[in-house]
């Protein structure tokens, strides 16, 4: 029975309050772990010499506090949009609007702006919410395992359209992200409406990652 198959993925699924790290490429958890905590740079730093030495060891226990929860926040965002362009697939009790019994499959469109609790593993989006929410990687199940597969994902073509428009614009890069976003449901030749990842904040990602933080 379906409940029985995703019953038995759920269990051995991720939660979702570790996904983010569990599923991000080994060298972003590599990068992470040797990011320092506001507490590990206090406790690393030597005793303060006056108030003004206080004062800049917190300051460098701040900043490194706040480079590493922006590089965590960019990891998550990174798996919603791996869920959200069908990469990865979730598990979830639903709880709204109506609760279930055993784990369902969430439709990857929910993935397009949720509220979420990560340490809850709890999400909200669309008049829709779920509860323990788990990560799987659907390439990792059995034959017997499988599920029926979503929507196609729009990542190749969204990749494929910015190296092309790279290639045939040098300056691509280095124009506003609304331009190049218009540019890209250009090349591919559709609208940005709900679900189909070409929203600007998806398509955004998609340009970082291709050019890199810093040009666009």
């Amino acid at each position: 029975m379906i409940k029985n198959r995703l019953k038995e993925i759920w269990e051995t699924a991720v939660p979702l309050a570790d996904a983010w790290y569990h599923f991000a490429p080994n060298d972003m958890q590599l990068s992470l772990d040797e990011m320092a905590s506001f507490s590990q740079k206090l406790n690393n730093a030597e005793k303060p010499k006056g108030i003004l030495d206080a004062f800049t060891i917190i300051g460098n226990a701040s900043s490194a506090s706040t480079a590493r929860k922006q590089f965590i926040n960019t990891m998550r965002e990174n798996l919603l949009d791996e869920l959200f362009n069908s990469g990865l697939s979730a598990l979830g009790y639903r709880h709204i609007p109506s609760k279930s019994r055993w784990p369902v499959k969430i439709h990857p469109i929910f993935f397009e702006y949720p509220d979420i609790d990560w340490d809850s593993n709890y999400a909200e989006f669309d008049c829709k919410a779920y509860r323990a929410i788990r990560i799987f990687d659907p390439r990792d199940l059995s034959d017997k395992q499988k599920l029926k597969t979503g929507r196609p994902s729009s990542g190749a073509a969204i990749n494929a359209a910015i190296k092309s428009l790279a290639l045939e614009n040098p300056d691509f890069c280095n124009q506003s992200r609304k331009i190049a976003c218009d540019q890209i449901r250009q090349y591919i030749d559709k609208p940005a409406i709900s679900g189909n990842g070409l929203s600007d904040k998806n398509l955004e990602k998609y340009i970082i990652k291709n050019c890199g933080c810093r040009q666009i």
